[in-house]
């Protein structure tokens, strides 16, 4: 049966259910309840960025998006420029880059045939927000998708999407079916028997296991900026300008005077002296020869610092990077950390930077898919958990 999903974590530690103590349903519901809640409720936001006024169209901005295994819906939300003028709108349609796209219910703002979203007249301190959702439940979890935002403005002297939003939709229930994340809701009630049975099926101890991996290694936070994927100009600077600087590695301003820093808190799955793995992507422009991008995270208070290099091939329009791994410390004060980024250019062309994003990117243990090893030895997980063949 379907298991529900509660809106706050469960009232009670793991850590007090203490191994080889008799077993009462209790222990099993409290655990059902604390995966729910990270499985279904604790999804992560995917990007939140405000954008440049920018006239003329089509315009589009591209987001990076890693489903977890509880998603089924990821809403996009957008909010437009005020204007001066009554009647304004954009035309806005959400796809995913490639095709395949789906969407939840059967009307919408940013699907095709829709009607064009009105912007609103004179300065507001609180625009209208408009929603859609895409369906994702067919999307493979832990890979990599693109989601393109494209819009048109009507006039053409309206200034298009001030902010966009995206996160995955909170469920209200878990194991619906074979394929979905979570327990069977029924299986930890008193009288029902305690066995290991499969990670594949929807109850037993070994999918109890499962889950617990996949909650913490398959439901990753997005760390992510998108601006305009456009040439930009000094007085029009709707890309992420970076002049050229041939050899010479050179901190990327972001179109300001000062380099920014972009600070978040990392989260501590391990030892304090562990690292936490994030994937890195970007997507960017430069004409004619190979540039490079340098991604420097450095913890607040112990100054540890990690970096990793990224090449970036000529391109005459806007790709993705090869994807990159850098292991962020986790040892200062509350994980806090500081990101950072330089570049150099191998000639005289400027390179230009429209999306970057740092997502969690840590699978240390056993694949949910795979707890047992096919030869029929045992696994252990990270903290010496043995696992025993199915």
């Amino acid at each position: 049966m379907p298991t529900y999903v509660p809106d706050r974590p469960a009232t009670t530690r793991t850590s007090d259910h203490i191994v080889g103590r008799a077993v009462s349903q209790r222990h099993g519901r409290a655990w059902q309840d604390s995966l729910s809640f990270l499985l279904g409720y604790c999804l992560p936001p995917v990007v939140d960025s405000t954008l440049y006024a920018a006239t003329g169209s089509p315009r589009e901005i591209f987001i990076a998006y890693k489903r977890s295994p509880g998603a089924r819906g990821l809403a996009i939300i957008a909010e437009l420029h005020d204007t001066t003028n009554a009647g304004q709108s954009c035309q806005v349609l959400v796809e995913l880059e490639g095709g395949g796209t789906a969407y939840l219910g059967p009307t919408g703002p940013f699907r095709p045939g829709s009607s064009p979203i009105m912007a609103q007249a004179g300065t507001w301190t609180d625009r209208a927000q408009h929603l859609d959702v895409l369906d994702v439940s067919s999307l493979v979890v832990g890979t990599v998708y693109w989601i393109k935002v494209t819009w048109t403005n009507t006039p053409g002297t309206t200034r298009g999407l001030c902010r966009i939003k995206a996160f995955e939709v909170p469920r209200a229930a878990l194991a619906e079916d074979s394929t979905d994340a979570g327990i069977d809701g029924g299986w930890p009630f008193a009288g029902n028997g305690l066995y290991d049975g499969t990670s594949s099926a929807l109850s037993g101890f070994k999918r109890f296991a499962s889950e617990i991996l996949r909650a913490r290694d398959e439901v990753r936070r997005h760390m992510q900026c998108v601006t305009l994927a456009s040439n930009g100009t000094a007085l029009n600077p709707q890309a992420w300008i970076c002049p050229s600087n041939p050899l010479t590695f050179t901190a990327m301003l972001f179109n300001r005077t000062v380099q920014p820093g972009f600070w978040f808190r990392v989260r501590r799955k391990y030892e304090t002296t562990t690292p936490h793995r994030h994937g890195f992507l970007c997507r960017y422009r430069t004409a004619r020869t190979t540039a490079e991008l340098r991604v420097t995270a450095t913890s607040r208070t112990t100054g540890t610092v990690a970096t990793v290099t990224v090449a970036l091939p000529a391109s005459a329009t806007y790709v993705a990077s090869t994807l990159a791994y850098i292991d962020i410390p986790c040892d200062g004060t509350d994980q806090d950390v500081r990101v950072t980024m330089e570049y150099r250019t191998a000639d005289s062309t400027d390179l230009y930077l429209s999306e970057f994003v740092l997502f969690e990117d840590d699978a240390l243990v056993a694949p949910a898919a795979a707890l047992a090893a096919e030869d029929g030895s045992d696994l252990q997980t990270e903290d010496g958990t043995t696992l025993a063949p199915e």
